[in-house]
């Protein structure tokens, strides 16, 4: 730990890697990333940190932030992780660790260096072949640095149906409390919404909880627009953060929420890793493993040993 500590540097940007126990999901679906995402920039805001970029993946996290002591730096992650755990567990009614002990993180000294984390952030996504440009992935944030209904149609109150119109109210009253969205919340007026009312809903939400200080982000490169092109032209390292390393795509992960959502788990698709486990063995036997899903996929989605992964299907070895 003191190794650790000694290596943070006050006012400088980090570079924060969080992965989860055994590699397992955290993230099945919308109302899953917008919890995390509204703990997250509420917390920030507590702990001071100061962040200029985000990207959520379905079984890790990145952040590259700002903070003013090396403690507000880990009571921010762990106040986080620690929330968003719980939250998680008693939507399932799951209990135990989801995300491993210690986050990984490294000082950025120079500008060469945050440059080089910025695109590696952005471009978490695109490595893992869920988009072909960064800025086309919902969840690193980066296209509501220029839009606030990216992927959606922009919200006209007085245009609204009724429930679009009380879901904002209920979504601005929390957000004026200083706290959180929660899942009960989440589903109850989201539930009564169209596919496109939904979308509109997400970029808002979005929209008003971000903390993200685009602008400290932009002037690394001088303006977005130069920004975006060196993202697109280097998808950069990282060496200083032990991450660990899985298959090369997460495309698996979207086909596999589709077949759970069209076997009976749509409205919430995690509660899969709480079946016993025959029920596990039937669900998973019926997934088509021609669309390029793993044993080790198997796995993550599952929450599953890696060896009974292996074990749980004939088929999953091919």
């Amino acid at each position: 730990m003191r190794l650790r500590k000694t290596s943070f540097r006050q006012n400088t940007v980090i570079h924060i890697y969080q992965n989860t126990v055994e590699g397992g999901l955290i993230f099945y679906s919308e109302v899953d990333f917008i919890v995390f995402y509204t703990l997250f920039c509420t917390l920030a805001i507590k702990y001071r940190i100061r962040v200029l970029g985000l990207c959520l993946m379905v079984d890790h996290f990145h952040v590259l932030l700002i903070a003013e002591s090396y403690d507000d730096m880990r009571d921010f992650i762990k106040e986080c992780t620690r929330l968003y755990s719980r939250a998680f567990n008693k939507d399932v009614k799951r209990k135990g660790k989801l995300f491993k002990s210690s986050f990984g993180f490294a000082s950025k000294k120079y500008d060469k260096n945050v440059r080089t984390a910025i695109a590696y952030l952005y471009n978490n996504p695109v490595e893992k072949q869920l988009t072909v440009r960064a800025i086309d992935y919902k969840w690193n944030f980066l296209a509501y640095s220029i839009d606030k209904y990216p992927f959606s149609e922009k919200i006209v109150l007085r245009r609204s149906s009724w429930a679009l119109r009380r879901a904002v109210e209920s979504v601005r009253a929390v957000y004026h409390k200083g706290k959180p969205l929660n899942y009960a919340l989440l589903r109850r007026v989201m539930g009564k919404l169209e596919k496109g009312e939904k979308d509109s809903l997400i970029d808002y939400i979005v929209s008003l909880y971000n903390i993200i200080d685009y602008d400290k982000t932009v002037s690394y490169f001088g303006n977005f627009e130069k920004m975006v092109i060196a993202i697109e032209a280097n998808t950069g390292s990282e060496y200083e953060i032990k991450e660990d390393r899985s298959v090369k795509s997460d495309v698996p992960y979207r086909r596999m929420v589709k077949f759970v959502r069209e076997n009976g788990y749509a409205e919430n698709i995690k509660e899969v890793i709480m079946l016993e486990s025959n029920q596990k063995i039937v669900l998973i036997n019926g997934i088509p493993y021609e669309d390029g899903i793993t044993s080790f996929h198997i796995q993550k989605f599952f929450h599953l040993p890696m060896a009974k992964s292996n074990n749980i299907s004939a088929r999953n070895s091919n």
